[in-house]
């Protein structure tokens, strides 16, 4: 993949990770910024798994709950997801 088409997908993972917290949360998709930690922006345990579900239904991507615990901010979930669309990504081209 080159650079240019994994920068549009990291933006795509990224604009659609922070549509799904807005849209999960009832929040307008400007108070979720990278920075932004998950619980500040009012989510809870249940909320988290309702992100990553519906982040597993639109992107077709498991986060795992361990990893659940591990994310503090929106920035870490965008992470997380890249890491895994990447790897799903590396195999499909195998």
């Amino acid at each position: 993949m080159s650079e240019a088409a994994a920068a549009v997908e990291s933006r795509t993972v990224a604009e659609t990770v922070t549509r799904i917290i807005a849209d999960e949360l009832f929040i307008a998709d400007a108070r979720v910024s990278p920075d932004a930690r998950l619980d500040a922006l009012g989510a809870d345990s249940l909320d988290r798994v309702s992100i990553a579900d519906a982040i597993g239904v639109e992107l077709d991507v498991v986060v795992p709950d361990g990893d659940l615990e591990k994310i503090v901010t929106v920035a870490d979930l965008i992470a997380a997801v890249e890491r895994r669309v990447a790897a799903i990504n590396a195999r499909r081209s195998a």
